[in-house]
């Protein structure tokens, strides 16, 4: 393997997952880590120890001055991270704080189930400015059809109650203001679950997240349904028509077909990778049962610098591969603003054995109509159609055909 030289690559935003614990306190049927037929966290510490936290944060230190890397985000997750001892938690975030906030913008997200969440949780995250987003499905009926503990028992009152100290917290002007990522089961109303978090939970800032089905063997209906569960919520967003009301995919989608930005050609300008708990370098932690393969690299931040993880095969197929616009989608009018999915934070969906990542994504016909349905919400508001197709141009080489709201 030769490593590419640092010079050549210049990363603008470095996303790292940071497995800071490889087990979980609940059991979700759907999970694609502990229930996605890959069992490799079996051989993985429970828990990041001392050295490994000081090589991640070496391994960081060195990537951004190699680099040029102007914001780092670790994403610190599990299993459930909130099982890491609290002591443990605070040495972690000390390191990372004393070594990279002079040298980078560091920004540092926590996901939890919140089961655990307490006064000195709350504490930690506003010593070390740590936003922490909440797992959550909806209504009561919903989240613990799926969300299970151990003994097959709901877990919904108990991250309710995690959620509401994070909310009195925020309100207090002490943390960031707590969101939820839901995910989009295709058997639920979208319509209901966004009016329950919103109205009945009053949370404000909602991801809704794609089962992570790769193209090959989707169950049956699952497009359809996630195609009505997106519909439903995307209706309810646009009929509160409230700027304080951030649902992630949607307020970006809006922005994409409405502002004119140039492209970027440089495809390692955001990069993305998982770091387990003993250090192991991998892929973006959605690809696992889509790539197995990007999740046994051999790579550990003990011993290899991020050029070496950007040099190896299999990394730089992949990211160009995922860059790429597939064959498929070049004639599309959408092409810029939802790139195969990847605007979806979805790539795993475009991946099939066959054909790599050149494939339209599974879900293309839900995210085709969730543009439509945005289109026509700003052109109902005084956007201009011409702006719109100013917007929609094609990231290929040629310009995509006009597109007509129907």
């Amino acid at each position: 393997m030769i490593e590419i030289n640092d010079s050549r690559i210049k990363v603008e935003t470095l996303e790292v997952i940071v497995k800071i614990t490889e087990r979980c306190n609940i059991n979700c049927t759907y999970c694609y880590y502990f229930n996605g037929g890959n069992t490799d966290f079996e051989g993985k510490p429970v828990y990041i120890d001392a050295q490994t936290v000081k090589d991640v944060t070496r391994f960081l230190c060195e990537a951004v001055e190699a680099h040029g890397i102007k914001q780092v985000q670790i994403d610190l997750h599990g299993g459930e991270p909130l099982l890491l001892k609290k002591h443990r938690f605070r040495e972690m975030m000390q390191t990372f704080r004393d070594a990279l906030d002079e040298q980078v913008e560091l920004r540092v997200a926590l996901q939890t189930n919140a089961m655990l969440i307490d006064d000195e949780w709350i504490e930690l995250f506003e010593t070390y400015r740590v936003s922490v987003g909440v797992s959550l499905d909806g209504t009561q009926a919903d989240n613990d059809t799926y969300r299970l503990d151990h003994q097959g028992r709901g877990t919904y009152d108990a991250t309710i109650a995690g959620l509401r100290k994070l909310q009195a917290a925020w309100a207090a002007k002490r943390i960031y203001r707590p969101g939820v990522i839901c995910v989009v089961n295709p058997e639920f109303d979208g319509a209901a679950i966004y009016r329950h978090i919103v109205d009945d939970l009053g949370v404000k800032a909602i991801h809704f997240s794609s089962l992570d089905y790769s193209r090959d063997g989707a169950p049956e209906g699952v497009v359809e349904g996630t195609a009505r569960f997106y519909a439903g919520a995307l209706a309810e967003w646009l009929k509160d028509s409230n700027p304080d009301i951030m649902v992630r995919i949607f307020g970006f989608l809006l922005s994409r077909i409405t502002t004119t930005s140039p492209r970027d050609e440089n495809v390692y300008r955001y990069v993305a990778l998982t770091i387990r708990s003993d250090g192991e370098l991998s892929g973006p932690d959605d690809l696992r049962n889509a790539v197995p393969g990007l999740f046994d690299l051999k790579m550990n931040v003990g011993t290899h610098s991020l050029g070496t993880y950007l040099g190896h095969p299999a990394v730089g197929k992949m990211t160009k591969d995922i860059a790429r616009l597939p064959d498929a989608c070049r004639s599309c009018g959408f092409a810029r603003a939802c790139e195969a999915g990847k605007s979806f934070s979805a790539a795993a969906n475009r991946y099939s054995f066959a054909s790599g990542f050149n494939n339209r994504s599974l879900y293309c016909s839900a995210y085709t109509e969730i543009l439509l349905t945005l289109g026509k919400y700003a052109v109902a508001r005084g956007v201009s159609w011409a702006q719109i197709e100013q917007a929609l141009r094609a990231a290929t080489d040629a310009e995509a055909p006009s597109l007509a709201l129907a």
